[in-house]
């Protein structure tokens, strides 16, 4: 059921009020919705693309098709309708998941990635670092 668009205490009440998230988009880049509904708990179903395709591994935190296969998207929404066992599974564990990327961590593994792209560069603060001024988290890399 597509309920229009929806924020803050009415999106959290449309999330709770789910045990599947239908994402059929094949053009969306990132789709925020995606880590939403895994973070409510909800099993997603997304094509095999863009971030869905980064953050979903099928059958433990979701159900992925491939773009081209339209009637794969079906199966899998209706699988997980008729197998409550597996929904269940995979509820929790997107969950489990989704709580995983938090700031902090992307900035972890955004300093990896510019830490292992010049071994020589030095980190000269780390995200743990506070701006007191803002008191916000800065990453000060040189």
């Amino acid at each position: 059921m597509f309920c229009g668009i929806q924020r803050g205490g009415d999106l959290a009440r449309h999330y709770a009020s789910g045990d599947l998230f239908l994402f059929p988009s094949k053009t969306d880049t990132f789709g925020n919705v995606v880590l939403e509904a895994m973070a409510s708990g909800l099993a997603v179903i997304a094509y095999d693309d863009a971030a869905a395709s980064e953050h979903i591994r099928h059958e433990e935190n979701g159900m992925k098709a491939p773009l081209t296969l339209n009637e794969r998207f079906i199966s899998g929404a209706l699988r997980l309708a008729n197998q409550p066992t597996l929904l269940n599974r995979i509820r929790a564990q997107a969950r489990l998941d989704a709580l995983k990327l938090s700031w902090h961590s992307q900035i972890e593994q955004f300093e990896q990635l510019v830490l292992n792209q010049n071994p020589k560069a030095r980190c000269y603060g780390t995200h743990k670092a506070t701006n007191k001024a803002s008191n916000k988290q800065s990453v000060p890399l040189l």
